[in-house]
């Protein structure tokens, strides 16, 4: 969805613009960067306390304690970006991976993305009703669900293929999700690489990349 990603504040003002809606299905299936990878399964998402992943973007994600919300196990997910910190409760759930509340409108959509003057966490953590699917699993080729969250955006997800990817933490099989305007890439260290598209006023647009550096598990 949108999304918690590399961008700089100059990037972001000189490329004020068309950026395809929430509410509009783009595929971005196929890329030249993408290489073929096996066939892998993901039940869960890595929500053990104590995990970390860092990405090249600055972005610090850490699982730092569970806690009950409206009767669910929750693990609170503190990211760090310079001086801004955001908080997300994840709970592994039998269809997938909700985000069950969260102080930054962003969390909501993604883990990393955009955290800087204009869109840091608030004071207040918002608790949608129903919580928010972000990870549909076990993990289905061409299986899409729609994601609402109310008063802000609606969009879909698909996963799309499975991917055998580099970054700086190491080479991961992975399975790619394609949303509206971002392709990320899951493995079962979690979210392995974000691809998507920086906003502008001319097409085509600059394509930016996330890539995962370190992970402690």
């Amino acid at each position: 969805m949108k999304h918690f990603l590399t961008i700089s504040v100059f990037l972001a003002v000189a490329c004020l613009g068309c950026k395809p809606g929430k509410d509009t299905q783009v595929s971005k299936t196929t890329s030249p960067t993408d290489t073929p990878g096996p066939v892998i399964s993901l039940n869960s998402f890595p929500l053990t306390v104590g995990n970390m992943w860092v990405y090249d973007n600055g972005d610090t994600i850490r699982a730092v304690t569970d806690t009950t919300i409206g009767g669910i196990t929750a693990t609170k997910l503190v990211k760090r970006n310079g001086n801004y910190t955001a908080a997300i409760y994840c709970a592994n759930q039998p269809d997938g991976m909700h985000v069950i509340g969260s102080n930054w409108k962003f969390g909501f959509e993604e883990l990393t993305g955009p955290l800087y003057s204009g869109s840091e966490a608030g004071d207040t953590v918002q608790y949608p009703n129903p919580s928010i699917l972000m990870i549909k699993l076990p993990v289905a080729i061409t299986n899409s669900w729609d994601v609402h969250i109310a008063g802000y955006e609606h969009f879909r997800r698909q996963w799309v293929s499975y991917v055998t990817l580099t970054t700086p933490a190491g080479t991961f099989n992975c399975v790619k999700m394609t949303t509206p305007d971002l392709n990320e890439y899951y493995s079962d260290k979690g979210l392995v690489q974000t691809v998507g598209i920086t906003e502008c006023l001319v097409a085509p647009c600059p394509v930016f990349a996330t890539k995962l550096v370190y992970v402690n598990f």
